[in-house]
């Protein structure tokens, strides 16, 4: 019975963990726009308008860096194409809710130059298409 109990204990601490870990997903509010542009270097300039991004990632080609609360920021697409980011309601952070349903009919907050990629299991990203 101990043994049940403890590990019982060590399962509820080992949710409670990873649960918090885990941030949720929520759609953008109306208004906003993220769009890219692409130069003839082979870098985008990335745009979020209408929200200030708590924290923007790149999925660069092998591992993720965090840009921090920026909502114009550069990427060298020879190092990526892809990224989301953290905005707040309500004092609680959520990441842009990305679904693959959106491939077909982009929503409104999708720009120039942005698509979707849901090729990972982990969830969809932006990705920089230029088109």
């Amino acid at each position: 019975m101990k043994k049940l109990i403890s590990s019982l204990v060590v399962l509820v601490a080992i949710l409670c963990f990873t649960g918090g870990a885990l941030a949720a997903a929520r759609l953008l509010p109306k208004g906003v726009v993220v769009s890219a542009k692409i130069n003839a270097k082979g870098t985008a300039q990335i745009n979020i308008v209408g929200v200030v991004p708590t924290d923007v990632e790149f999925y660069s080609y092998g591992r993720t860096k965090h840009l921090g609360s920026i909502n114009k920021f550069k990427i060298d697409l020879n190092s990526g194409r892809r990224f989301n980011f953290k905005f707040k309601v309500n004092g609680r952070d959520y990441f842009v809710l990305l679904t693959p349903e959106m491939v077909i009919l982009s929503p409104d907050f999708f720009g120039p130059g942005i698509g979707l990629d849901c090729s990972n299991n982990e969830g969809c990203v932006f990705l920089v298409t230029g088109n």
